[in-house]
């Protein structure tokens, strides 16, 4: 079942120059997004590292991980 009707399942990976908008809602903003970043070596500009740190936690049924980490 694909997460979101712009990220169709498909074999061939999905390439962007920034954060697909899916995954980008999914970050904190404001105070939080300054929060989140408090005590770890995520640059500002830096979207995809702060969804690798606040993915597994996420608003819904989606979690982001990296391929290295073990989610069971």
């Amino acid at each position: 079942m694909p997460i979101s009707p712009t990220l169709p399942l498909r074999t061939l990976p999905f390439e962007s120059d920034g954060l697909h908008p899916f995954f980008d809602n999914l970050l904190p903003e404001g105070f939080l997004d300054e929060a989140s970043r408090r005590g770890t070596h995520v640059a500002e500009h830096d979207r995809f590292g702060l969804l690798l740190h606040v993915g597994a936690d996420t608003i819904g049924a989606v979690e982001v991980t990296a391929l290295d980490e073990d989610v069971s």
